[in-house]
């Protein structure tokens, strides 16, 4: 009867710790409404999301300023091409207010536990060429992003080359598109591998 009584109580206090326990989202939804990764005292808008544009974005509150990015459940959506010097892994200073913004994104949302930056390339050159040139421009964006700021251990690079395309290397168009760069959400805080490589 004893072994019982002991057994019951153990259940019971499962079940209660059970019933207690919050999920990761369920306590993300609580603390951080708005979803805009700012939590308590620095979210002076706890019920409107920070516009994480490069303006003003340590508030936790909307601003008028141009947003460039954006979060996905996969990725952090770029609205605008990032460029280099041509053939080189130097970031132009044209792409600067946008790697701001998906710095600035990154600080927020800690949740975030890794981003794979990928390169890709056109065709134009040789493979190798193109698969050293992602690389080095992949490189080169973790970089800038540490400078912002964002841990060096939440960036990981790859560079594809001309491996994989979204569009066609016959035209001028084709070529553009695909030279580009993705930031994929590899991985979240909670362990949940999260992009396909």
């Amino acid at each position: 009867m004893k072994g019982k009584t002991g057994y019951s109580i153990l259940l019971i206090m499962f079940l209660s710790l059970n019933a207690m326990a919050e999920t990761y989202q369920e306590k993300m939804a609580r603390l951080d409404p708005d979803r805009d990764g700012y939590i308590g005292e620095e979210d002076l808008c706890p019920d409107e999301p920070e516009t994480l544009n490069g303006f003003d974005d340590t508030d936790g509150c909307p601003d008028k300023a141009e947003l460039l990015v954006s979060l996905t459940p996969e990725k952090i959506e770029i609205k605008e091409q990032i460029h280099f010097k041509p053939g080189t892994s130097v970031i132009d200073v044209s792409s600067f207010n946008l790697l701001n913004q998906v710095a600035s994104l990154m600080k927020a949302h800690t949740e975030i536990d890794m981003v794979r930056i990928e390169g890709h390339t056109d065709s134009r050159g040789t493979k190798a060429d193109n698969l050293k040139l992602s690389q080095k421009r992949a490189e080169s964006l973790s970089a800038y992003l540490v400078d912002q700021g964002v841990e060096a251990e939440r960036l990981l690079t790859i560079g594809y080359g001309e491996n994989q395309p979204i569009a066609s290397n016959a035209t001028l168009d084709g070529r553009t598109k695909n030279r580009r760069v993705e930031f994929m959400v590899e991985r979240m805080a909670d362990g949940i591998q999260v992009a396909k490589k």
